[in-house]
């Protein structure tokens, strides 16, 4: 009998083994700490780990985590969230690797209630040089050793911070936090595509920013932002409600404010989308990327990587018909694997049909240039393909882009979310077209805010 009880024994262990190897998939990690230099070993080391993962990955799925994480928790959540972006990108038959940067964003005093604000506002900092240096170097040194690899940025909340101080080195900030010098801030840096969850940078970032989304030195080809709901059952994150009594209204609480021009790069080459399904009012970084969220991202992005889109702009005013023709493009940590065993090649890659999140909004910009033509797609599910309507209407109607820019649209449509009865009076006054005519926000919005018609 103990003969064939260290028999079972042994059988568990190896099945338990087996099964942690299946399991948690191997994925590398880089430790930034305050970011204010990366050494060369660090940098040794992490290439070194994605060879040994993928010698020639197709997609590098960068890991960016937030505010007030310790070092240990980070990189169980990374293997949770890597995990889940192998499945999809295996699936998809990419060869991949994820690689998870953390940083020094632990705080003492962060529970406390007389410290917490000034160590939050002290790790913001952090943040930004994190950014300006240590991932800023770590992702070109990625983007330099694998030239035909897509990067992938995924961050979280004050992550947010440290992925586009590296893509944007020269972003002017319009707060006191001092401006921070950056690595090598004239060599190219691009993301495929840029997930933004939880967003932890001010909502207006990007027109106070001085940003070139078009500029040849800093891209991403796709921006995918998650957005607390304006309207409907769905939840808000909470804790960037909390903060908005810190440092102001957060990017994932709002739709981001840009200049005109902005708008029309982002809008005309379909290079941002508007996530907000699932919110999830605790804020985690484990439920920001659930499964369901990273499918969608990462299908996004490898349609978006093997189909790269031209940036044409639907012409403004009323008399023209201009559809948007897309050109058909030709086809320290490492997690657990066992030493002797070779890296599953991974599935033969293979086309994927379009993701019908970019395709609704492909519908839009190809859409006639006619305003009963744009309608509809006010009333489309996909909230993304709204605000693509809206834009190009609001081109229609008014010129351009200037009522998204001064936050005539956003500051009605802010209205559904606690007072959306007074949308009713602000018809009257609206120096927006769409607004005064009626067609934004739509009655179906209305009536989902709780303010229908006979409510006036």
């Amino acid at each position: 009998m103990p003969f064939l009880l260290k028999i079972f024994t042994r059988f568990l262990m190896v099945w338990w083994l087996s099964g942690a190897v299946l399991a948690q998939q191997p994925f590398a990690l880089a430790w930034l700490g305050d970011g204010s230099q990366l050494s060369e070993f660090t940098v040794g080391e992490t290439l070194y780990n994605v060879h040994r993962i993928q010698d020639q990955p197709e997609h590098i799925v960068v890991l960016v985590h937030g505010y007030n994480v310790p070092r240990e928790d980070g990189a169980n959540q990374f293997q949770e969230v890597a995990d889940r972006c192998y499945g999809v990108l295996n699936k998809l038959g990419r060869k991949t690797v994820v690689v998870g940067l953390e940083w020094d964003s632990a705080a003492p005093g962060a529970l406390t209630p007389w410290r917490s604000k000034n160590a939050y506002l002290t790790k913001v900092e952090r943040a930004r040089i994190v950014g300006h240096n240590a991932a800023r170097q770590m992702l070109l040194r990625l983007q330099k050793e694998f030239p035909n690899a897509k990067i992938d940025v995924m961050a979280h909340s004050l992550g947010c911070e440290v992925s586009a101080g590296a893509l944007f080195p020269n972003m002017v900030y319009e707060d006191e936090i001092p401006k921070t010098a950056s690595y090598d801030p004239d060599q190219p840096l691009r993301y495929n595509s840029w997930a933004l969850t939880g967003s932890d940078l001010d909502y207006n970032v990007w027109y106070n920013g001085q940003i070139d989304f078009d500029g040849p030195k800093s891209k991403a080809d796709l921006m995918w932002m998650t957005i607390s709901p304006y309207v409907g059952s769905g939840f808000r994150d909470q804790v960037l409600q909390m903060r908005h009594a810190i440092r102001g209204m957060a990017g994932g609480s709002s739709f981001p404010r840009m200049t005109e021009s902005q708008y029309d790069s982002v809008f005309s080459r379909r290079a941002v989308f508007f996530d907000q399904r699932d919110i999830p009012q605790g804020h985690e970084f484990v439920r920001y990327f659930s499964q369901a969220r990273l499918e969608r991202i990462l299908t996004a992005a490898v349609w978006i990587g093997d189909h790269p889109a031209p940036g044409n702009l639907p012409a403004a005013g009323p008399t023209l018909s201009v559809a948007v023709v897309r050109a058909e493009t030709p086809r320290g940590f490492v997690g657990p694997q066992l030493e002797s065993e070779p890296t599953p090649a991974a599935p033969t890659a293979s086309e994927i049909p379009e993701p019908s999140d970019l395709s609704d909004l492909d519908k839009v910009l190809a859409a006639p240039n006619r305003i009963e033509e744009l309608l509809p797609y006010l009333e489309a599910p996909n909230s993304s393909a709204q605000l693509y309507a809206l834009w190009r209407l609001e081109r229609l109607l008014c010129g351009g882009s200037k009522h998204f820019a001064d936050e005539t649209l956003d500051n009605v449509t802010r209205l559904l979310r606690s007072k959306p009865r007074l949308v009713w009076s602000e018809r009257e006054t609206s120096p927006c077209e769409s607004v005064r005519r009626g067609y934004w926000p739509t009655e179906a919005l209305m009536i989902k805010a709780g303010a229908p018609a006979w409510s006036k």
